[in-house]
């Protein structure tokens, strides 16, 4: 019997960073999904892309855009994704007249279209084939959790465009519930907020500031406070303020229920036996959301489970897609091709 064969690459393409992984299990791409492009012209393909495009967020000049082609967890935009693909296929792994095969990460709530302009737009990047793999399996091996064993495991996947929470045993996923309500929403509500209540308006770079070093999941937390640069909307002038921990409170709080909400809903519709394996184990935080102060400690009270971070909260699907690539048993129970 011949033996399964893995991808060669593993992607993970997500709203706020795509990374790219080997069957090596060396991650040779880890950048912001964003290209800078010619309004008009997309299939000259990318002035720039990942952190060099990010870093020209507000500061194009006439004639150029920059594009964030994910949102929400799902393509927004085809021709965005292809060109920024291609051109990160071709920084990480150069130019081959093989081109390779790609597994895919994908969320479980992607609806048929969603998958297929994902698979489409990776194949149009420069993939020979595309495999599609879990998510939420491929998460929770990232996290070190031991997926083939019959013990149930919840994980909850913190990202910008939203929040997966997914129990898995056997290998497989045994339950799943989704929210959209994400670090992009946070994003969004913190802009709102400084429109409404203060006048002013700030940059992206400022905002991602603002949420990682001033939101917190619960107002008992520690207070911090910033002072940041804006522009005045009643006059266009520049001007300064200081945003503290308190001020976006009502920013954050609605997405910290939304949070909440997901976990408890999924809790509620597992099986009795998967649930007493919970119990012991506790829910285990991944993705960048994880890193909100306070939310460990607010989940911990509300689903009264043990609630674990894991170091590099960011990178375990793409890690556990690395594993899985490097298993071809386990990678051809769980592909789809």
């Amino acid at each position: 019997m011949a033996r399964p064969r893995t991808a060669e690459f593993a992607l993970d393409l997500g709203t706020c960073r795509t990374r790219l992984i080997n069957n090596s299990g060396e991650m040779i791409a880890d950048a912001p999904t964003i290209v800078a492009l010619p309004i008009g012209r997309r299939g000259n393909g990318a002035v720039a892309i990942g952190a060099a495009a990010q870093r020209m967020e507000g500061r194009v000049p006439i004639g150029l855009e920059v594009v964030r082609p994910v949102r929400n967890g799902a393509i927004s935009s085809f021709s965005a994704t292809e060109v920024f693909l291609r051109a990160l296929l071709r920084q990480s792994i150069g130019r081959s007249l093989r081109k390779p095969i790609i597994a895919v990460c994908v969320h479980q709530s992607l609806s048929a279209i969603q998958r297929r302009a994902l698979l489409e737009s990776v194949l149009a990047a420069g993939a020979r084939e595309v495999h599609l793999l879990p998510s939420p399996v491929a998460t929770a091996l990232g996290a070190g959790l031991a997926i083939p064993a019959p013990e149930g495991n919840i994980v909850a996947n913190l990202g910008a465009g939203g929040v997966e929470v997914a129990i898995t045993s056997l290998g497989g996923v045994a339950n799943q519930r989704r929210s959209p309500h994400g670090g992009d929403l946070l994003e969004d509500g913190i802009h709102g907020w400084l429109r409404v209540e203060r006048g002013v308006q700030i940059g992206s770079r400022t905002v991602r500031n603002l949420k990682h070093h001033v939101c917190a999941a619960s107002p008992n937390i520690p207070r911090s406070s910033i002072r940041v640069r804006a522009r005045s909307l009643a006059d266009g002038s520049p001007t300064e303020l200081d945003v503290s921990t308190h001020d976006l409170h009502p920013v954050v709080a609605p997405v910290v229920r939304s949070t909440i909400q997901v976990v408890l809903e999924t809790l509620r519709s597992t099986s009795p036996e998967l649930s007493a394996d919970i119990f012991d184990r506790g829910l285990l935080l991944c993705g960048g959301g994880s890193r909100l102060r306070g939310l460990a400690e607010v989940l911990r009270h509300t689903t009264t489970l043990p609630v674990l971070q894991t170091e590099n909260p960011e990178h375990c699907t793409i890690l556990g897609a690395g594993q899985l690539l490097a298993d071809p048993e386990q990678y051809e129970l769980l592909v789809h091709r």
